[in-house]
């Protein structure tokens, strides 16, 4: 199964449970992903989880290029 979800500086509390707990909110807008040295995410990026464990980083442009979104 695939689950998407959109970062857009939500609290750490609203994040879906399937990100890492070692993640954490950067600066003004940003979230760092798992652990420490791990990708940011920017504000309007997109998460998605492809099964029970990849977790892949796009930016909203290459997610509507990628996807079909509802």
């Amino acid at each position: 199964s695939i689950e998407a979800w959109r970062y857009t500086g939500q609290p750490r509390q609203d994040w879906p449970q399937w990100i890492d707990d070692r993640s954490e909110i950067v600066g003004a807008g940003g979230m760092r992903l798992g652990p420490e040295g791990g990708p940011q995410i920017n504000s309007g990026e997109w998460l998605v989880r492809y099964g029970n464990r990849r977790v892949v980083q796009y930016t909203d442009e290459e997610i509507r290029r990628r996807f079909t979104l509802s």
